[in-house]
């Protein structure tokens, strides 16, 4: 009995990342075999592609397709949900939580110097000035005062929703933001924002008292109603000059 061979042509497919600028100009690279954290890398007026090495084909060829990137690449800040804002500032403020080395706290404390230099608090720390800078920096460049307060608004709801979430350390950030003096000034603008959101403010202010060396801010972690996983506040102490 004769047994027939057969043969499976194998394909290989390479990740390709295909984007779209504001000229329409479509532009393809093809990425590394090896890379990381591929949902963070990609920009709003991009996709990722799989494409076989054999092949010619042309993405984005449909008018329809370059229209939905270029849609979301000028995607405003009051066009997000709030819910969904705060809830990926959480996993992106837990994942490099997440990082940071035990020893890394004790050689901050004692300013050891080593190899990594604490770079995972590092970058956590700058995580912080990210978020803070960002609400200060959506606020002031709007004009238009009704849209600065709905702004104003929606930064409060974001903050409400991360404490909901147990990241206490966007919480820090959006609040202190908002708390800047370049923005309470704001006079007309916050007169424009409703009592229901400035309360809800005032009782997020009221977790990070900096009175008692910040002991409602730490009863509240000892609390049973906050339980792990949490993205916890604490380089304001660390980092601090």
């Amino acid at each position: 009995m004769k047994i027939k061979k057969i043969y499976v042509k194998k394909i290989a497919y390479a990740l390709c990342e295909v984007s779209v600028d504001q000229d329409r100009l479509i532009k393809q690279k093809r990425l590394p075999d090896q890379i990381n954290n591929l949902a963070e890398k990609l920009p709003l007026n991009a996709r990722y592609y799989l494409k076989s090495n054999t092949s010619s084909e042309q993405f984005l060829s449909d008018s329809t397709a370059v229209e939905e990137l270029l849609k979301d690449w000028n995607t405003t800040f009051l066009q997000l949900d709030p819910i969904e804002v705060a809830a990926q500032l959480t996993l992106r403020d837990y994942c490099i939580f997440k990082s940071i080395e035990s020893s890394e706290y004790i050689e901050k404390i004692f300013n050891k110097e080593t190899e990594s230099g604490f770079k995972n608090l590092k970058n956590f720390a700058e995580l912080s000035n990210q978020e803070l800078y960002w609400v200060i920096n959506e606020i002031l460049r709007e004009s238009n005062i009704l849209k600065r307060a709905k702004i104003i608004k929606n930064f409060i709801q974001i903050a409400d929703v991360c404490e909901k979430c147990k990241n206490f350390n966007s919480l820090f950030a959006i609040v202190s933001g908002l708390d800047n003096t370049n923005v309470t000034r704001l006079k007309e603008t916050w007169e424009k924002v409703s009592n229901k959101n400035k309360k809800i403010l005032s009782e997020l202010k009221g977790i990070m008292d900096p009175s008692l060396n910040m002991s409602k801010y730490r009863n509240l972690l000892k609390s049973e109603s906050v339980q792990a996983p949490i993205v916890i506040f604490f380089l304001f102490f660390l980092f601090k000059k």
